[in-house]
C-alpha cells in the first residue's frame, strides 16, 4: 500500500535527500528515525575548527550520505571539514583524493578510519578549453581500490580551480576537469555528485558536460554555489 498520500491527494515534492529519508523511515517503522540533517549537522560543526562550506551546502550532502546505509563517500579535496565527513558517513566508508602533499599528510592525521590517497592532475586550469570535449584526456591515475570502486557519494571540491591562485600562492591552479570527469565515471547508480564553486565558468561548464543538465537535483547558495545530480 502506498503509504504517503491518497489519490485525492497532493504530494508536495522537495528536496530528494528529503523524501528518501521518509520513504526509509515509513519503509522501517520500528527503527529509530535518523537526527535531522541541520541537527546532526551543527553538532559537528561544533567539533570541528574553521570547515568553510556554510549549512546551506553542507545540508545536501548530509541528507543523501544518511539516505543510503553504509555510504561509501568519495571526496575531491582534503581540508578542515575532512574530519567532519569522515564523522558524518560513520559505519560506511570515506575516501579522499589530494593533490597536496602536505595538506594529504596533516588530514591524515587528524582521521580515525577514512583513506587519502594523493593523486596527481597535471593539468593547469588554463588549458580547460582544450579539454572539454576530450575525455580520453581527462582520465586520473587513481588506486587500484578506488578506481575499481562505485561510490554512493561523490563531493568534487578540488583540485584549486581558481583563476587568482597563482598569484596568489605562486602555483598553477590545476582547475576541476578531472574531478568532475572522473566523478561521473566513479558514482554508483543511484548515487549523487556535489560540485561546489559552480558559480565559476569552468566547473559550470564541466559540470553540464560530464553529469548533465537532466540530473542536477539541487543549486545551494552558501559560500559559493554547491550543484547536485543524481545518476
Amino acid at each position: 500500500m502506498w503509504p504517503f498520500a491518497t489519490m485525492g491527494q497532493l504530494v508536495t515534492w522537495d528536496e530528494h535527500w528529503k523524501h528518501l529519508a521518509e520513504f526509509e523511515r515509513v519503509r522501517h517503522p520500528s527503527s529509530e528515525r535518523a537526527p535531522e540533517p541541520d541537527a546532526t549537522i551543527r553538532e559537528l560543526l561544533a567539533q570541528t575548527d574553521d570547515v568553510q562550506l556554510q549549512i546551506e551546502e553542507l545540508r545536501p550532502i548530509v541528507g543523501a550520505i544518511q539516505s543510503r546505509p553504509a555510504c561509501s563517500l568519495l571526496v575531491f579535496g582534503c581540508g578542515n571539514d575532512s574530519v567532519f565527513w569522515e564523522r558524518i558517513n560513520e559505519g560506511g566508508t570515506t575516501v579522499f583524493l589530494e593533490d597536496d602533499p602536505v595538506w594529504a599528510d596533516e588530514v591524515r592525521s587528524r582521521l580515525d578510519r577514512a583513506d587519502v590517497h594523493r593523486v596527481e592532475y597535471g593539468t593547469r586550469l588554463a588549458e580547460w578549453e582544450s579539454l572539454l570535449h576530450a575525455p580520453d584526456l581527462l582520465e586520473l591515475d587513481l588506486p587500484e581500490g578506488v578506481a575499481s570502486q562505485q561510490f554512493d557519494v561523490i563531493v568534487v571540491d578540488a583540485p584549486a580551480g581558481d583563476a587568482r591562485h597563482s598569484e596568489l600562492t605562486g602555483r598553477h591552479a590545476p582547475g576541476r576537469m578531472k574531478s568532475i570527469y572522473m566523478a561521473s565515471k566513479l558514482v554508483a547508480p543511484g548515487g549523487f555528485v556535489f560540485v561546489h564553486d559552480c558559480d565559476r565558468h569552468v566547473e559550470q561548464l564541466y559540470a553540464t558536460e560530464y553529469l548533465g543538465v537532466e540530473r542536477l537535483f539541487i543549486r545551494a547558495e552558501g559560500r559559493a554555489l554547491l550543484q547536485g545530480y543524481e545518476f
